[in-house]
């Protein structure tokens, strides 16, 4: 058994914590592994950063941002700028849904601009394209 102790910086907004454990496979015959390692990991723990007494998960957290904005692509650039990158996507996901057809040419954009400097923008857009 092991305790070890960290600490993290407060985030903007509210998130959980999974902690995992990697070590070595078990060889013994009454426990063995199917691979070289095992792993573990905790529930999440849950953090309510904003102290509102409840978790608010990033899909909420982004409709709360999107709602406090215009919907222009300029307040999207804002929010991914600012927010966690799980917020950001959220937010661009949401902005497709919910704003006017007339704006998903200039999301997209906005979406390949993203892409190439954080990978969550890549993974969303990829997952878009059917790739």
């Amino acid at each position: 058994d092991q305790w070890i102790s960290f600490k993290i910086k407060k985030p903007r907004h509210d998130a959980y914590v999974v902690c995992l454990a990697l070590g070595d496979g078990v060889t013994d015959e009454s426990w063995k592994t199917y691979e070289n390692y095992t792993l573990s990991a905790t529930n999440p723990v849950w953090l309510d950063a904003n102290g509102d007494g409840k978790f608010t998960t990033p899909r909420e957290t982004a409709q709360h941002l999107l709602l406090s904005m215009e919907q222009k692509v300029t307040s999207l650039r804002s929010i991914a700028q600012t927010a966690e990158p799980g917020i950001a996507v959220q937010a661009m996901s949401l902005a497709r849904a919910q704003w006017p057809s007339s704006t998903l040419g200039a999301l997209g954009l906005l979406l390949d601009e993203l892409a190439t400097t954080t990978p969550a923008f890549a993974l969303y857009r990829d997952q878009l394209r059917g790739r």
